[in-house]
């Protein structure tokens, strides 16, 4: 992908009412970051680093960062990247940061592919074993820089997008799965 954005938020935990405290952003454009937006209100340093939102102000509705996000990626219109993607634009279309109908991609599914045989895909694990430095762990803005350093290096070259399955292709889809591979006899084929 020679034009993206790389995203990372940091929420007060994994459900949508945990509330966004922090959102970053690189444009990248041919392996190059063009430019970047950082938001987030500090409200304790020495707690940043501890992650979850820790030591930051809650954001999910604030106004002003929520139109400075929006003509940020309205400013460079590039498909949007985030590590574990489903999680960070869950938070971000629930909050009205970005409509339903965004791409995103995740680097996640897009590392599996180019490397499938590493243990684990955490983006901490990814920063060791490629050895790369990091600065402020658990900060939204340290995040996408340290993925946009881990992309350089496994440069992936498939990506899909995030998929939402209507509860036609759903259902469809368990169907065939049973029908392909289990037995009704209790035996199964699956594993």
């Amino acid at each position: 992908m020679e034009r993206q954005l790389i995203l990372d938020i940091e929420t007060g935990g994994f459900q949508v009412e945990d509330e966004i405290y922090e959102v970053a952003v690189l444009a990248i454009e041919r392996g190059r970051i063009i430019d970047s937006l950082h938001l987030g209100e500090i409200e304790d340093i020495k707690k940043i680093h501890k992650g979850m939102g820790a030591g930051y102000a809650c954001i999910s509705e604030n106004k002003v960062y929520i139109a400075k996000f929006q003509d940020f990626v309205k400013q460079y219109p590039y498909p949007i990247i985030a590590h574990n993607a489903s999680f960070d634009r869950k938070f971000l279309v629930h909050y009205g940061w970005i409509s339903e109908e965004s791409t995103f991609y995740d680097s996640i599914r897009a590392i599996k592919k180019e490397c499938p045989y590493l243990f684990s895909y955490s983006l901490d694990y990814l920063i060791q074993y490629f050895e790369i430095e990091r600065a402020n762990a658990h900060t939204a803005i340290d995040d996408v820089h340290v993925l946009f350093k881990v992309l350089e290096k496994i440069k992936p070259n498939q990506w899909l997008p995030l998929y939402k399955a209507s509860p036609k292709t759903f259902k469809s889809s368990v169907k065939n799965f049973f029908e392909r591979g289990l037995k009704l006899e209790g035996e199964s084929e699956v594993f």
